[in-house]
């Protein structure tokens, strides 16, 4: 419906948010998961630090991170494992960003995750109302 202040977020109280992912077909694509981020989100700061897991069946190439269409991240998760955690601090332009997190597995196959972050302008953020302001 609409956005999320990032001061009002809080976990459910579990004590792991993401409870257990699992693969459930062979084959499948990767499935990426943030630790505790909504899908909108609104924040004052220009950068946002990303956490979250990703999951296959076969095992993990890497992980890549796409701020606004231009790569922001990456982590390689090779080794065969079926599961790794990422952690990705990205850059955030004032308004409307458009994040995507990737994984790859070792078949090529792709998983995503894409969530919309505004951030607001430093001086509506800044800036005390203009009642705050004014002189007598």
């Amino acid at each position: 419906a609409g956005w999320i202040d990032a001061a009002d977020l809080q976990t459910a109280g579990r004590a792991d948010p993401l409870g257990t992912l699992t693969a459930v077909l062979g084959n499948s694509p990767p499935v990426v998961a943030l630790s505790d981020l909504p899908i909108r989100l609104l924040v004052a700061d220009d950068e946002l630090t990303l956490e979250g897991r990703v999951v296959d069946d076969v095992g993990l190439k890497d992980v890549f991170v796409f701020v606004n269409g231009r790569k922001s991240g990456y982590q390689a998760l090779t080794g065969g494992h079926t599961e790794g955690s990422f952690r990705f601090t990205v850059p955030l332009k004032e308004g409307e960003n458009s994040i995507l997190v990737r994984g790859w597995d070792d078949q090529d196959l792709i998983g995503s995750l894409k969530l919309g972050v505004y951030r607001q302008a430093a001086t509506a953020a800044a800036s005390p109302p203009d009642s705050a302001t004014a002189t007598p």
